[in-house]
């Protein structure tokens, strides 16, 4: 059973991670900047689907994230730094997330890789929609992944916008555009797989593909001589860099604390806070470790509107 390795503690622009065992990792992965309709379905069946509401509601590995209806979105926030923002009819689900402990604190605002020594790795699925991205750059031994049915993503630490529509004739197009950074892109099919291709600042890459509606099958359409990348339009770029700027904003509060990995005895390191497994008695909503039980929602006083990630743009 999946359960969350952390705890919500709010307060001025501060939330802390707490280890739970000498083999603890950080696997933080909060929402804000949510609305109008935002779901939220555990895919392993674990959890009921619910519509995430509140500001600092967490979610995990084999979570898929829905935005449902014009205008919906939403931030997705990592404890490595990164910012991925959902668009509106898109449909994200979190196929990997797993982080090291981290010796210290790390401030969102000032960060421009993700925290020293702390490995992690990433994989993220756009099953269709858009998505936006800002990755830190990466430790050695980090990696971070966004793919599609048709395509995939390898991403170092970067700016970013994906893109995978389907229309309704059974074709769909894959976008891939980098405003800073680089990211390299390679199709599901084997057409890339050994040379992907190189998208760098403010280039783009696009690909038409085909669904078979019965099996899911994608088929790359466009011709491998013909898949090169071009320069983005200056449209694209400034709406890119506007959300990323938002979501910088609306993140710039937030400091994590660092977290020292569990000794022997399995008591860890956690600046002195908050720590799950201290005290004798249950919280509500959680189980006897202190860790909250899969399904039961979040106290409102740890998801209210006033939480640290109110007062960001927009």
């Amino acid at each position: 059973m999946r359960k969350p390795l952390s705890q919500w503690l709010l307060g001025a622009g501060l939330f802390i991670l707490g280890a739970a065992s000498a083999t603890a990792q950080v696997q933080q992965i909060t929402l804000t900047r949510i609305g109008p309709t935002v779901e939220v379905t555990d895919t392993s069946g674990e959890r009921p689907t619910f519509e995430a509401t509140n500001n600092g509601t967490e979610v995990y590995e084999e979570d898929l994230i829905v935005t449902i209806g014009e205008g919906s979105r939403v931030i997705l926030v990592f404890s490595n730094g990164a910012t991925i923002n959902v668009g509106q009819d898109s449909q994200v689900e979190i196929r990997q997330f797993a982080q090291d402990p981290f010796s210290s604190d790390y401030a969102f605002g000032e960060a421009t890789t993700e925290p020293a020594n702390s490995n992690s790795q990433t994989r993220i699925h756009l099953t269709q929609g858009e998505l936006i991205g800002n990755v830190k750059s990466l430790n050695e031994g980090s990696t971070f992944e966004v793919s599609t049915p048709a395509g995939a993503a390898g991403i170092r630490g970067t700016t970013f916008r994906v893109v995978f529509r389907p229309s309704d004739d059974g074709g769909a197009f894959f976008t891939v555009t980098t405003i800073e950074g680089d990211v390299l892109v390679s199709t599901l099919d084997g057409t890339l797989a050994d040379a992907p291709i190189s998208v760098t600042d403010q280039q783009e890459i696009e690909i038409l593909v085909e669904v078979n509606d019965e099996t899911g099958e994608v088929t790359v359409l466009t011709p491998t001589s013909e898949i090169t990348t071009t320069t983005a339009a200056p449209e694209t770029v400034a709406a890119v860099t506007e959300v990323v700027q938002q979501a910088a904003e609306e993140v710039a509060a937030i400091v994590l604390d660092a977290i020292a990995p569990s000794g022997p005895s399995g008591d860890g390191e956690n600046t002195g806070q908050g720590n799950p497994e201290e005290g004798d008695e249950d919280t509500p909503g959680q189980d006897q470790q202190g860790e909250q039980k899969d399904g039961d929602p979040l106290p409102q006083s740890e998801t209210d509107q006033g939480s640290q990630f109110q007062g960001g743009a927009g």
